[in-house]
């Protein structure tokens, strides 16, 4: 009887990384799923789907409600780029109480694509937490000076990413973390501002999948890269 402890005190741990890693390795072929899917929309509207703005009733929609709508439909009622089931479109609704939404007066109706970690959710049932959706834009530069010679060009292109596009997802049902400065520090090379770092194209994007623990900006996040 001991021994059977011992061994299943060991196989316990070692089911639950292979269960983990089954998730993470099916939520990058969900991302691949996704990004042929924003291949299709590109091919036939010339870009990818910005990562903010708003909808007709001129509520603002975060990047994950305009990921959801570029390739779902407005309403998740067509065209479709994606399978909607494979992807896990949801309701914001079904997963928060957007009561508790800082600074919005959406009623949650929207629809994202929610990751394959599913987890209890406000509605009652188990759903992935929202995939977050990123679009490059072009910004410019500020002037530079050293010793009072201007040497910068203020009118200079970069290229960044805006965290604050999904702003409306990070305040709710999680820790507090740093997540300003995490994301830009996790995308690296991404980064914003640039110049530093490899210089990306304004219609690149990046996804992000909050990971195992359902928070943002945390160590286990999985991106599309």
């Amino acid at each position: 009887m001991s021994i059977i402890i011992i061994l299943t005190s060991l196989l316990v741990p070692a089911m639950r990384v292979v269960k983990l890693y089954s998730l993470v390795t099916k939520q990058q072929s969900q991302f691949h799923v996704i990004k042929i899917g924003l291949e299709l929309y590109k091919a036939k509207e010339g870009e990818y789907p910005p990562s903010n703005g708003r909808d007709r009733s001129l509520y603002f929609q975060s990047g994950a409600e305009r990921l959801a709508e570029a390739l779902t439909g407005p309403n998740s009622l067509g065209p479709y780029y994606i399978d909607a089931d494979t992807c896990g479109v949801v309701k914001i609704n079904q997963i928060y109480d957007v009561n508790r939404f800082p600074d919005s007066n959406s009623d949650g109706n929207s629809y994202v694509l929610a990751d394959v970690f599913e987890r209890t959710a406000f509605d009652g049932e188990k759903h992935g937490m929202p995939i977050l959706y990123f679009k490059a834009k072009l910004g410019l530069t500020n002037p530079h000076y050293e010793d009072g010679v201007f040497i910068g060009d203020m009118f200079a292109k970069t290229n960044y990413y805006n965290r604050e596009n999904n702003g409306v997802f990070f305040t709710v049902d999680q820790p507090y973390v740093d997540g300003g400065q995490r994301f830009y520090d996790a995308i690296n090379d991404y980064s914003y501002p640039l110049p530093a770092g490899r210089p990306k194209k304004s219609d690149s994007y990046i996804l992000l999948s909050a990971g195992p623990d359902g928070w943002y900006f945390t160590g286990d996040d999985i991106y599309n890269f």
